[in-house]
């Protein structure tokens, strides 16, 4: 078509028309205000998909709530709707779109685009205004106007169709689609920031609202009055203009062609354009799930609080207005490809991008916060170019009838709308950021797995060892100052395993050791290794009836023992028909067993072995299934079990140790760190996990082990002092007696640095005050005798036991319903990773409840974890106190007493109540001897809900006891008050 100026004649200059108001530019006046406008009509909608994090329920004056300012998520105050009542509202926003575009097409031809959109936004901008007080007066009325909302959202996508095909140039197209096309990621970085910015404020969530929309019903007023169905009939298009837009043209527009008929089953079954609805379909799966549910997954699966929220949901959708503006001229002109090659390379890039990316983040760990936001980013601005692409393509295939296939695309849309909530609803039915994402995974690199037995891996560092320094000794025991070198260790092991396997040793058995630290524990365990069984771990000042029941567990042939023990050993011979020899540690044996011989360890490595490490008889093994440690549990409960701890599980759980606690507090704080130029006291028992490992870290790395065969408390501050220690590795008991000696001699503990805690957990105050006084850097370690799951990071909270270590998945789950929770939810820890153990020797029913179905460990420890994967433990699920049939955590109230300074340590227990359940006592070290039982009492009940406070009573004591790792012995308390009141179990 052609048109000539108003007056019939001819124009000097494009100057001199009356027309020449924008330069030309009158397209893009129209793109700048269609692009705006509908940018606030998602606005709208974008709004309550913020909001909904932070309305609360109402206060008790009556008022919704809607400030944030709590550090962890199960503090937060409950909100408003609960997450079927929010996959509902988001539903709403689906079935208005749904109801809004039925009609378009229709009314389009019959009124024209312009008052269609007009009525379609200025329904937005009013429903917008009403939602504060719609969210007020109910939710039925909320769930309406949002549904208007919707209404509104339906006419962005044929109404974008209908303004590119008549204000687009043909050759330009793709480029002013992208262009428009913005407003999809305009809305989300307009209104992220500002709603979060506004929900943190004095004014609340309803600013949002009422500011967005107030400026949709302005710009709307303004479209109206500018905005022409054709350039044709708009006042300030020029014949420049008008010529430029009709160029290559075969298209009429929609005011000359508003009484054609729309093909609908021609169009339909085009295989063309059933392609760009699949196209569209793809993409808005992913970008309606972070349209709708982005807020909800920085906010509470991330843990970002409100602002940042805001700040970073903003972010990917600037990426995606980058990507449009570069990609739409690509789609345009790419030289060396037609137009059709062009959509099908930018159309396969983008889908199979996407697919690619949504991958990533359902398999990426929570921790993993930067690659996770690297795939969120990457995610909306893939799904952002591909429409793009299909715009394109839909103008090209479907010419004058392009604003049909918009509204089937929106039709499309609006189904995936009302299709994800109901996704979720099915995955995450209660909300839970853990059914987003359920299982904590480690960010460390990989360490390789272990191929060879212990033995054999020890062997090749100590000659390593001695090979670089071979005047450095390997151990020095710290009462008789006798040093160990890495070549006796060798020799005597080959010795007592050629000893052993002479005297009837084989394969899968056990030398059960009540021995003192020293190099005898350490040739028994590599013995063992040689000859494919394996030690079972004991106290030496355990009773003839402990280490009665270690030996009959593990159906021993030796025992290895310390002289002064020997005789707790042969009392025990006639309940122990297997024992062939007892093995004596020390020189001070006055009694000789008339049943089994008697030998000294001295005696055995009398004996060298000529027969190198490589060519001793070995038994045939599988390292990942062959026990050659059994360290005992803790024993707080009941009688010890034996952890079955291979060649596999323990070797990898030490490698891990020393890999990981070096990179994350040794190296960043102390740089020239140099396992070889220390010392490391060894004062937590070998036969322990604790110990045990220890030790083979003093092996591994070549550090000096210095044997405390007598824990004794100034033994060890004057080995500290005399070994210059810079790293003590200890328990929470240990590091406050440090604390108070150090108090009291300023000049002592000087070399000390660093210090790894484990066994039990590290009061906040205990830690502060240790690290404070002693100017050391303090780490934890956390784990269970039946494998190893986190150290310290050098930015760990103090109160964090630390993040998980190489090839470890966390989980957390309610301990009463099984229901995976997310982070900062206090639950039951579940581990899997390869430091776990096989189990309980010789107990098929407990080894089986401590596994889950799909070979998570169950921990027994309540805790939680936080949006940067450091882990907290609350308690022990066995320690928990029962009150009326409410779980109080005996730790809480620990921690409150500690706040008393007239404390030196506290132990709380339940104890058996007909009334309550269980009655809550309180165990007392005092510091000040003028501390009271009423005291100790309101430090707890004066800051407590009812049901927490102490209600058993008060008992001093002089000492909490423990077990040789530091763990407290409540067992003991409890049992002390119930036969001290005559309480029945």
């Amino acid at each position: 078509m052609s048109r000539t100026p108003a007056d019939g004649g001819s124009l000097k200059s494009d100057q001199d028309d009356p027309r020449f108001v924008f330069g030309h530019k009158t397209r893009l006046v129209i793109l700048l205000l269609s692009t705006v406008s509908f940018m606030f009509v998602i606005c709208n909608v974008v709004a309550l998909n913020f909001s909904v994090i932070c309305i609360f329920k109402q206060d008790q004056n009556g008022h919704f709530t809607h400030n944030l300012s709590v550090p962890h998520r199960h503090q937060k105050k409950e909100l408003l709707y609960t997450a079927t009542e929010q996959n509902w509202l988001f539903s709403a926003n689906a079935i208005g779109i749904l109801t809004g575009t039925f009609p378009i097409t229709y009314l389009t031809i019959k009124m024209g685009a312009k008052k269609v959109i007009t009525i379609y936004g200025m329904t937005s901008a009013i429903s917008t205004l009403l939602m504060p007080v719609a969210i007020h007066t109910g939710y039925v009325v909320a769930f309406i106007c949002r549904a208007f909302q919707g209404f509104g959202v339906a006419i962005t996508f044929p109404a974008m169709g209908s303004i590119v095909a008549e204000w687009a140039t043909v050759r330009k197209s793709g480029t002013y689609a992208a262009w428009m096309s913005t407003y999809l990621q305009l809305a989300q970085v307009f209104t992220m920031p500002v709603a979060g910015t506004l929900c943190e404020s004095s004014v609340g969530w309803p600013a949002t609202f009422y500011i967005q929309g107030s400026i949709t019903f302005v710009l709307f007023v303004a479209f109206w009055f500018f905005y022409e169905d054709s350039p044709s009939r708009h006042r300030f298009v020029s014949r420049k203009e008008l010529s430029t837009l009709q160029k290559n043209k075969t298209i009429r527009s929609l005011e000359e062609s508003r009484h054609d008929k729309v093909p609908y089953k021609a169009i339909l079954t085009d295989k063309a354009i059933i392609g760009i609805l699949l196209s569209f379909f793809g993409t808005s799966v992913g970008f309606q799930i972070f349209f709708q549910y982005g807020p909800i997954y920085l906010n509470q699966v991330q843990g970002y609080d409100i602002r940042k929220t805001g700040a970073i949901a903003a972010l990917p959708f600037i990426v995606a207005v980058v990507a449009k503006l570069i990609g739409g001229p690509c789609v345009d002109k790419i030289p060396f490809l037609g137009d059709k090659a062009r959509i099908i390379l930018f159309a396969s890039v983008t889908q199979y991008s996407l697919a690619a990316v949504m991958l990533l983040l359902a398999l990426l760990p929570i921790g993993e916060q930067t690659w996770l936001l690297v795939c969120y980013n990457a995610a909306i601005a893939l799904s952002g170019l591909n429409l793009v692409t299909a715009s394109k393509a839909a103008q090209m295939i479907s010419g004058r009838f392009i604003h049909f296939i918009m509204a089937l695309n929106m039709f499309t849309t609006s189904i995936i709308i009302l299709f994800v909530p109901m996704m979720v609803a099915v995955f995450a039915p209660n909300g839970d950021p853990a059914e987003i994402m359920v299982i904590y995974k480690s960010t460390c690199p990989e360490l390789p797995l272990p191929e060879k037995r212990v033995h054999e891996y020890i062997f090749e560092y100590i000659r390593k060892h001695e090979k670089e320094r071979p005047y450095q000794p390997m151990f020095i025991d710290s009462l008789t100052g006798i040093v160990t070198t890495g070549a006796q260790i060798i020799e005597r092991t080959l010795s007592l395993a050629h000893f052993l396997r002479k005297n009837g040793f084989e394969k899968d058995d056990f030398i059960v050791t009540p021995v003192e630290n020293g190099w005898p524990y350490v040739c028994a365990v590599l013995a063992g290794s040689m000859l494919g069984g394996g030690v079972a771990g004991a106290y030496p000042k355990n009773s003839a009836y402990e280490i009665s029941h270690q030996v009959r567990l593990c159906k021993a042939k030796f025992v290895m023992c310390q002289d002064h023990v020997l005789p707790k050993v042969l009392e025990i011979l006639d309940e122990c028909p297997l024992v062939k020899t007892i093995i004596t540690v020390g020189d001070n044996v006055k009694e000789r067993a008339r049943k089994v011989p008697v030998v000294r360890i001295e005696d055995i490595i009398k004996f060298v072995s000529k027969i190198a490490p490589e060519d001793f008889p070995q038994a045939d093994i599988d390292i990942k299934k062959s026990v050659y440690f059994l360290p005992p549990t803790s024993g707080t409960t009941g009688l010890p079990k034996g952890v079955c701890q291979t060649h596999y599980n323990n070797l990898y759980a030490q490698w891990n140790f020393v890999s990981v606690f070096t990179d994350r507090l040794l190296k960043p704080h102390f740089p020239n760190w140099n396992w070889r130029d220390n010392k490391v006291l060894i004062t937590m028992q070998q036969g322990f996990a604790y110990g045990h490992g220890i030790t083979l870290v003093t092996l591994i790395t070549g550090a000096v082990g210095i044997f405390v065969r007598k824990p004794e408390l100034d033994h060890i501050f004057h080995c500290i002092d005399k070994y210059k220690i810079r790293l003590l590795f200890g328990h929470p008991a240990l590091f406050q007696a440090l604390t108070h000696y150090k108090q009291q001699n300023p000049d002592k503990l000087s070399t000390l640095q660093a210090a790894m805690t484990g066994g039990a957990p590290l009061k906040e105050k205990v830690a502060k005050e240790f690290m404070s006084t002693c100017n050391v850097k303090v780490a934890q370690m956390y784990g269970l005798t039946e494998g190893v799951i986190t150290t310290s990071d050098v930015d760990s909270p103090i109160t964090s036991v630390g993040r998980l270590v190489p090839r470890t998945e966390l989980r957390i789950v309610d301990a009463e319903t099984g229901e995976e929770l997310g982070p900062h939810e206090v639950g039951e820890l579940q581990f899997r990773n390869p430091t776990m153990s096989i189990g309980y020797l010789n107990n098929p029913e407990t080894t089986a409840a401590l596994y889950t179905k799909d070979g998570f460990l169950i921990t027994g420890d309540i805790g939680y974890v936080d949006e940067n994967q450091n882990v907290f433990i609350v308690d022990r699920k066995k320690e928990m106190i029962k009150v009326q049939g409410k779980s109080v955590a005996p730790g809480q109230l620990e921690d409150l007493l500690y706040t008393n300074k007239k404390i030196k340590e506290c132990c709380v227990v339940g104890v058996p109540d007909e009334e309550l359940g269980e009655s809550i006592w309180a165990f007392v070290v005092k510091a000040d001897k003028s501390l009271t039982e009423q005291e100790v009492i309101d430090t707890v009940n004066l800051d407590i809900v009812d049901y927490k406070q102490i209600t058993g009573g008060v008992q001093f004591v002089e000492a909490i006891p423990r077990n040789p790792n530091g763990k407290v012995l409540r067992r003991k308390l409890r049992e002390f008050v119930m036969s001290n009141n005559n309480i029945a179990a």
